[in-house]
């Protein structure tokens, strides 16, 4: 692996955008400026960034496993890194500390079984918006039809009003999972949509800006293996400080605790009781990487970066497959919408709503506006004679 990140990678115009956002923060920490910028000045377009001390720690791992990081060099690192700044890491938080393993969440939509992250990833979110949508004949009312926008906002309306009252660390929160879940409790939500926009503030939802700065990923081998993965480390260059000799960036997702309730975090987000900060909790999420069946066959992997906005990325790619019936690039490219209550308008990318779909949209109480675009959905829809996508 040292071999492998020795000669570092050129970067490109996509790289120097975000890099050239940080400079002046990259030149107040010592250890992140010896490596993102160059001699304290950005990089350019096409020069090599080079991270030996990232490739140091990779090659440890990669020798010795979850050890090299949990007990060694790495983990008195960051302890010394956090304690010489009044941080309160300790060598003991790093040995007691265990990787959770849970089972995935599940639910059906339209034939298809849906596997997705259980509390406190976004899974719940997604689920259940797909069994408020399966009451509705989205495919008949076509993509970007009021109908189908008007049913898909008034689902992600509920969802997240849900989202942010009940989800958090099942193991220090009651979650009503099942309630939540079943069809009776979609009955219900599709019984108060009516023809206009809901009041937000009728429904006790709270303000949840979409943050943009995570990855996913989704992988099929020749074997029909699966794996949808979505990871973060919250921020873009988490909290922007790197302890010494060990090459990656610390993250600050501490932050997507409650800290205080009836204040946001960095993105605007207020959450509830359910997701207040707790020694060995988790923090509440919304990555929803997420795996489609037909037959107990693998048919669809996906996932998208972005926040608030992934499980309505995640439900558009779903839906624009399954009752659209577009190909998965035309599912994944699709211009997509975003809802979630507060703030009170809908976020729309160029041409999700055509024609005089956005006059209508205000007509029916909905706030509409543009925004460039959000998330990275990846996906691969598997062939019965292979893989597409």
């Amino acid at each position: 692996m040292w071999e492998y990140w020795q000669g570092g990678f050129s970067l490109l115009p996509g790289d120097m955008e975000r890099l050239q956002l940080h400079t002046k923060v990259f030149s107040q920490q010592e250890t992140v400026a010896a490596i993102f910028l160059d001699e304290g000045e950005a990089f350019q377009v096409g020069e090599r960034l080079v991270q030996e001390e990232l490739a140091l720690s990779l090659s440890a791992i990669a020798r010795s496993g979850a050890s090299a990081f949990y007990q060694g060099r790495i983990a008195h690192a960051i302890v010394q890194a956090s304690q010489e700044h009044g941080g309160i890491l300790t060598i003991e938080d790093f040995t007691r500390y265990r990787v959770r393993q849970d089972t995935p969440l599940r639910c059906e939509y339209r034939g298809y079984e849906v596997v997705t992250a259980p509390p406190p990833g976004g899974g719940v979110t997604v689920c259940q918006m797909l069994n408020v949508l399966a009451g509705y004949p989205l495919g008949e009312w076509g993509w970007g039809s009021v109908e189908s926008l008007h049913s898909f906002l008034s689902a992600a309306l509920f969802a997240y009003r849900d989202r942010n009252y009940y989800l958090g660390d099942p193991d220090f929160v009651e979650i009503p999972v099942k309630r939540l879940l079943s069809q009776g409790y979609a009955a219900q939500i599709r019984e108060q949509i009516g023809e206009r926009a809901l009041n937000p503030q009728a429904l006790h939802i709270q303000d949840m800006p979409q943050g943009t700065h995570t990855t996913h990923y989704s992988i099929v081998d020749q074997f029909g293996n699966a794996v949808a993965v979505t990871y973060t480390i919250n921020s873009l260059f988490g909290a922007k400080v790197m302890a010494k000799d060990t090459g990656f960036l610390l993250n600050n997702q501490m932050n997507d605790f409650t800290v205080k309730l009836g204040e946001g975090n960095q993105f605007g987000l207020v959450q509830g009781e359910a997701n207040q900060i707790e020694p060995g909790k988790q923090p509440l999420s919304s990555m929803s990487p997420t795996i489609v069946k037909k037959d107990d066959q693998v048919v669809l992997v996906t996932g998208s970066p972005g926040g608030a906005t992934i499980p309505t990325t995640v439900v558009q790619v779903i839906t624009n497959w399954i009752d659209y019936e577009l190909d998965i690039a035309e599912a994944v490219n699709a211009p997509r919408v975003h809802y979630q209550g507060l703030p009170n308008w809908v976020v729309t990318e160029p041409f999700a709503v055509e024609g005089d779909g956005v006059w209508r949209l205000w007509e029916k109480g909905y706030r509409v506006i543009p925004f460039v675009s959000w998330g990275a959905a990846e996906s691969i829809k598997v062939e019965s004679g292979g893989v597409g996508g």
